[in-house]
């Protein structure tokens, strides 16, 4: 019995981060850094990472994707799909590359700073935050200065 218990801790801390590309030639260097990123920021929100998988897809997927499950007829750069399970986080976030090359052009930002900071917004939708109002847009925006903050000083 305590073997069985021992297990299901390993288990229970197992890191459960994907990273999957798709029709894109784009490869993240660093995915176990993110992905550690990630799980610091689930706990620091006072959840537990379950499963959550990121995909990284062209603006004509994204677009694909948008009118299939949510109806829009638009591009973006991140559509993030729940699958939460109570306090433990999983779910899907896609990612469209051209749209965050084309952000980091608009608002004069690296490439790899810009793709940070929408995939730590994915993670905070997943987590349960919202970007519908002013309010939730500005609580958004500053927890993701936080979280970029705490990922460049590791």
């Amino acid at each position: 019995m305590v073997q069985l218990l021992n297990l299901n801790l390993i288990f229970e801390n197992e890191l459960s981060v994907y990273f999957n590309y798709s029709e894109v030639s784009f490869r993240f260097k660093n995915e176990k850094e993110l992905a550690d990123w990630i799980k610091f920021t689930i706990q620091s929100e006072l959840k537990r990472l379950g499963e959550i998988n990121i995909v990284i897809v062209s603006d004509k997927e994204i677009l694909i994707i948008n009118k299939q499950y949510l109806n829009h007829n638009y591009f973006t750069d991140i559509i993030t799909f729940s699958n939460n399970r109570k306090e433990r986080i999983s779910g899907e976030i896609y990612i469209s590359l051209d749209a965050v090359k084309a952000n980091a052009a608009t608002l004069h930002t690296s490439f790899n700073e810009e793709m940070r900071r929408v995939l730590i917004h994915g993670v905070l939708h997943l987590i349960g935050y919202n970007d519908h109002t002013t309010r939730e847009k500005n609580n958004m925006r500053k927890l993701e200065d936080k979280y970029l903050i705490l990922y460049r000083r590791n």
